[in-house]
């Protein structure tokens, strides 16, 4: 990301940028209020407004993966990475989960230089009746209660600031790089899904907003509004700039969700990252040299849910991977960030000359058929560690196939 400033009136209400990020450049405005003071003496010359305060320049993470905006390194809440040691060292902050079920990664494992963890899934049956899969839902619940129910919803008479705890991500960096398995030829989904709360005891009041990627059936990028568990809401007006990246078998892939909520809360910014290249093989360290901005979207609500626009912090902010006979994951971050110069992102201008693409919706006729068939209760598993014991619902490991 670079910023450069524009020439600057003086005593308006508005600053200009040019932002660059993923490399797209964009004109961001800023407003800033105008100077209060009374009407000079025509002998005085007029004091241009404060300067808006540069954002730092983005570094490298502590896991080594390029961040797109700087880290935000008085936030409440501490940046997240996936140890690839132990995945599941605690499993009330970072979980695996199917409804009220957890369920373990596999050993670590290593191809050459690279080391990962891999995670088969649990069974997912789909309420149109689709042919059953496996879905892997990697859920990050800063706050520590992975299963405890929310307190506030996008329901609530004023817009909830966090829908648990102020220890949650507002401006955030989620960060992701996988590999999926064989498709399983069923529904196939690899979704951020994000500003979330649990679906227990009232699953409409989920409040959560999800961006995704292209697969082998679906061919743009494409957002979901599903405050209430049972409403899928797809939306046009997503800006796709590139028409690579897609997520493919047995093909590594970095994926980056950046989500930043307007100053004026009116509305939320969401830019979606790839790196077709993530990792240098030879040495087993991320390759930084490939990000890029694919495409994003200005979240101001819509009439499905009475325009109100995702502006909580989340209680919990997850990646669902379904369709697939196992997910590897080599980096998995989220973590708050400086928005910088996006202070207002429904101002954002793309500069003359960059092209975008109108990117379809969700192709599915109801996205809401892939809900599960039943999330209340999942089937019980036999503990491949204990095969003398009965079948349970907290596995060590995850079933077999």
């Amino acid at each position: 990301m670079s910023v450069t400033p524009k020439e600057q009136p003086i005593n308006t209400g508005n600053r200009t940028y040019e932002l660059e990020t993923g490399g797209v450049k964009f004109i961001a405005t800023c407003p800033v209020p105008p100077n209060p003071s009374p009407n000079p003496s025509p002998n005085v010359t007029p004091t241009p407004p404060t300067p808006t305060p540069q954002p730092g320049k983005p570094g490298v993470a502590l896991d080594g993966v390029q961040m797109m905006f700087p880290e935000n390194k008085s936030a409440k809440v501490k940046p997240f990475f996936i140890n690839l040691t132990n995945p599941d060292e605690n499993n009330k902050v970072f979980a695996t989960t199917y409804g009220q079920t957890t369920y373990k990664f596999e050993k670590p494992m290593k191809e050459g230089n690279v080391s990962f963890v891999r995670h088969t899934g649990a069974k997912q049956t789909y309420a149109s009746g689709a042919p059953p899969g496996k879905s892997c839902r990697f859920h990050h619940t800063p706050d520590g209660g992975m299963f405890t129910p929310g307190k506030y919803s996008w329901k609530d008479k004023t817009i909830p600031t966090f829908l648990y705890s102020e220890k949650c991500y507002y401006n955030f960096e989620f960060t992701v790089i996988a590999r999926v398995g064989k498709a399983l030829g069923t529904h196939q989904s690899f979704a951020f899904k994000v500003r979330s709360r649990p679906d227990k005891p009232d699953d409409s009041l989920r409040s959560t907003i999800e961006m995704c990627m292209p697969n082998d059936q679906k061919g743009d990028a494409y957002v979901n509004f599903n405050y209430d568990h049972k409403t899928y809401a797809k939306v046009t007006g997503v800006k796709q700039y590139i028409k690579e990246g897609k997520i493919t078998p047995n093909q590594w892939i970095g994926v980056k969700l950046v989500s930043i909520i307007a100053d004026d809360k009116k509305s939320t910014w969401f830019g979606l990252y790839v790196n077709l290249k993530p990792i240098d093989t030879t040495s087993g360290n991320p390759d930084n040299t490939g990000w890029k901005l694919k495409a994003e979207y200005t979240a101001k609500g819509i009439p499905a849910y009475k325009n109100i626009p995702p502006i909580w912090g989340g209680m919990t902010n997850y990646l669902r991977v379904d369709g697939y006979e196992y997910v590897d994951l080599y980096r998995y971050s989220i973590m708050e960030i400086e928005k910088g110069v996006l202070t207002h992102p429904e101002l954002l201008q793309l500069t003359q000359g960059t092209q975008f693409e109108e990117a379809q919706p969700d192709p599915d006729p109801n996205p809401a058929d892939f809900n599960s068939a039943s999330d209340e209760e999942p089937v019980p598993q036999q503990d491949p560690a204990n095969p003398e014991a009965p079948p349970q619902q907290q596995v060590t490991n995850p079933p077999p196939k």
